[in-house]
């Protein structure tokens, strides 16, 4: 979809500052776009600095790995898919967000104040397909819609924070747009730590560009907001290698350029540029880089924003138990059959490497009740089959939504549970040694059917989810062979499922 917002700053404008005119001027006019997605984009849709793994590298392949790059950082604390939404603020003719809609099915906004680019992006995306998930809003990144506030889970940007006019405001706005937990990652061409605004006028000025930050500038304008693990990764070395090959494209394809009218005047004032700006990378007048942070998640329990400390959290979204859903990981019933069920033993020495019980064989099933409560946002359990109390086993927010760490699995039999007329929320993995966030999946039950979880399957206790207390009838072996497994402490983790 193409659309203007009620704070859209359209070309004819009387609104636009002088800035954002020369911002129209150099990208959105038929010269400039021309230019830049020859020079720039090596003929496509991403139009901005990349990652150069060789010098003899294309443009296009150093303008993907920086995406993937990107990717990266973010995939290492959530897992991109079709549920997530990203607005891509200064996204030019749309060639990351194709290449994020095209590879994870995630909603895409993309914000940009050039018509012309937008334009371009719209109809690429349906060429490829993808129409459907890009959102093409043409405002300003420096003031977003109202209604945008809590609504993304990753803002992303490249190489545009440096048009605004107020780049701290962009960090705000940033900020305000992200829910709570949510990725902010963006790239940035920057003045070194030590050069000096008027240093980099003459290019800011050529380049519509309002007085380069630094590294510091950003990161703590991101502290003075409350934005958490905030991390630069310095990319510098790259912007020498960038800048000589689109003076190369413009060497190479001066004469195309010029047919397709764009004048020599403007090929021969960049050309000169891009040398200068060669040169004064070489002095070190330049710096480029990658910048990642999170907004503060919303949650009460000063204890759980304690254990969070230093951790991601990787979200899943829990779905119906059906026996489909829960696969060969155990068997559902009727509550019916509650007295007819077998809970399956097994001979068992353990192989995970993890501490467990000295003991092996086959042990008596016992059954008993477990009582599940919670306690404001912290839920608690009594396991009277083995006599065992677990306290802060799992968290909730205001939302809902469960946030967990502590996982086990036995392995001497399985489990059963049944708690009639209340739903529970199970959250399992398959029996391998060493399981991982993203391993794990949520099944909330009817109310009606119960659950055997099989031998060595990774849980925890069932959570209520409707009622602060809840008796839940367990049978399992007397012995109860247990190994643990915190994904806190393994992989700075935490699950946060979405209710």
């Amino acid at each position: 979809m193409l659309r203007k917002t009620s704070q859209s700053l359209l070309c004819n404008s009387v609104d636009l500052s002088q800035k954002q005119q020369k911002i129209l001027e150099q990208y959105n006019s038929k010269q400039g776009l021309q230019f830049y997605q020859t020079v720039m984009g090596d003929f496509g849709f991403s139009i901005h600095y990349g990652i150069y793994e060789t010098p003899y590298d294309s443009i296009a392949k150093a303008s993907k790995n920086i995406i993937k790059f990107m990717v990266n950082l973010i995939q290492q604390k959530l897992s991109l898919s079709s549920k997530h939404r990203i607005v891509d603020l200064g996204s030019g003719c749309g060639g990351t967000s194709h290449y994020l809609a095209l590879n994870y099915g995630c909603q895409i906004t993309c914000v940009n104040i050039c018509p012309n680019q937008n334009q371009q992006n719209y109809i690429e995306a349906k060429k490829l397909g993808i129409a459907h998930l890009i959102d093409i809003v043409e405002c300003s990144f420096d003031e977003l819609p109202q209604d945008w506030t809590n609504k993304f889970d990753v803002v992303w940007s490249e190489e545009a924070i440096c048009h605004a006019e107020d780049k701290h405001k962009v960090i705000c706005e940033a900020k305000r747009v992200l829910v709570s937990g949510g990725k902010f990652i963006f790239t940035d061409l920057m003045r070194g730590e030590k050069v000096a605004m008027k240093d980099t006028a003459t290019f800011s000025e050529l380049n519509a560009v309002t007085n380069l930050a630094c590294v510091s500038d950003y990161i703590q304008w991101s502290f003075s907001e409350g934005l958490k693990n905030v991390s630069y990764y310095d990319l510098t070395s790259h912007l020498g290698v960038n800048f000589q090959k689109m003076i190369d494209q413009i060497d190479q394809f001066c004469n195309q350029m010029i047919n397709r009218n764009v004048s020599e005047a403007y090929l021969s004032k960049f050309r000169q540029s891009l040398v200068d700006r060669l040169d004064a990378f070489q002095n070190g007048y330049f710096a480029w880089g990658c910048f990642q942070m999170e907004k503060a998640l919303n949650i009460s329990s000063k204890k759980l924003q304690i254990f969070l400390t230093g951790c991601s959290l990787i979200p899943i979204s829990a779905q119906s138990l059906t026996q489909k859903s829960l696969g060969d990981l155990g068997t559902i019933f009727v509550k019916e059959d509650w007295h007819n069920i077998e809970v399956p033993r097994v001979q068992w020495i353990s192989s995970t490497g993890r501490p467990i019980l000295d003991n092996k064989g086959l042990s008596k099933l016992v059954e008993a009740n477990m009582e599940m409560s919670w306690n404001s946002d912290s839920l608690s359990a009594y396991n009277k089959a083995i006599q065992y109390e677990c306290r802060d086993l799992a968290y909730r927010d205001h939302k809902g939504n469960i946030y967990i760490e502590w996982f086990n699995r036995h392995e001497e039999g399985g489990q059963a549970f049944i708690a009639p007329d209340h739903k529970l929320l199970y959250v399992i993995a398959a029996p391998i040694d060493n399981p991982k966030p993203h391993d794990f999946k949520a099944l909330i039950s009817n109310g009606n059917d119960g659950v055997i979880i099989k031998p060595g399957v990774w849980h925890t206790n069932p959570i209520p989810l409707e009622n602060n207390q809840v008796n839940i009838t367990t049978r399992q072996c007397e012995l109860d062979a247990t190994v643990d497994c915190h994904i806190a402490s393994e992989y700075l983790n935490w699950l946060k499922v979405c209710i």
